[in-house]
């Protein structure tokens, strides 16, 4: 299932946001309402690949949204719908449809560009399924056993299927990547994009990367402004009737296809 935020506007401010809405995640799990079998948190929605009653999915949703909203309106100062109407879900009947959900949600970075491979990015549950991080709110275990009910086999079939490297040391510890540099950040989005993201998305401030650019604090924020706008920008999008005559000064592009 997919959750948006209202008008595509960012969900998660930085990495303090992404670790409350993972918290969340894990309280469901210890309440026996979810069975994560993985998940994926981008910049303006979330992806989510549960097991759960029908009820089940509909009253955790609604509680989930709706104390993660409280928390980002309550930390930014601001009011209104944080997602955007309600979530959008399938059902999911046999193996082949779990496993295809399960490429579509790791690779959704990769598809936006955010990254070269799906474990370059930290904020999914691909990292516990290749064996790189322990203690994780995914039931790997159960999201394994889809694949292969050996879990040696099972992990190299997974990233074969997701299009990781298969060569590297699946049974290691998390890769430093976990959180790039600055400097990687800056060489895959040049400019103030690549100060936007490193703020935005990795929780680095101002004056880490003023320091990482040896420039002075106040540059290093006048170009996060700059970013944040370009990281926020416009997007071509077909606008409803109903919003014809508003500004879309403040929409993001639709970064992945429909759920």
């Amino acid at each position: 299932m997919t959750a948006r935020g209202n008008d595509r506007r960012l969900v998660f401010h930085d990495v303090a946001d992404r670790q409350v809405f993972i918290a969340m995640l894990g309280t469901l799990c210890r309440r026996g309402q979810w069975q994560i079998l993985t998940y994926c948190l981008m910049g303006n929605h979330v992806h989510l690949l549960v097991a759960t009653t029908p009820s089940g999915l509909g009253d955790s949703m609604r509680w989930l949204c709706g104390r993660y909203a409280s928390h980002f309106n309550r930390r930014y100062g601001r009011v209104g719908h944080l997602w955007h109407a309600r979530f959008a879900s399938r059902a999911i009947r046999n193996d082949r449809h779990v496993l295809a959900s399960m490429r579509y949600i790791a690779r959704n970075p990769v598809s936006a560009g955010l990254c070269e491979t799906p474990g370059a990015w930290v904020w999914s549950g691909h990292q516990g399924l290749i064996g790189r991080r322990e203690h994780d709110v995914v039931d790997i275990r159960s999201a394994l056993e889809h694949l292969h009910a050996d879990a040696a086999v099972a992990r190299l079939l997974y990233a074969q299927l997701t299009g990781e490297d298969v060569e590297d040391d699946l049974t290691g510890e998390e890769p430093s990547i976990w959180r790039p540099t600055i400097g990687t950040l800056l060489s895959r989005h040049p400019g103030a994009l690549g100060v936007a993201v490193a703020n935005v998305e990795y929780g680095y401030s101002c004056r880490e990367i003023a320091a990482a650019l040896g420039v002075h604090a106040g540059t290093a924020a006048r170009r996060l402004a700059v970013g944040r706008t370009e990281l926020d920008g416009p997007a071509t999008v077909t606008v409803p009737v109903a919003q014809r005559g508003q500004s879309p000064s403040h929409r993001r592009p639709n970064i992945d296809a429909p759920c």
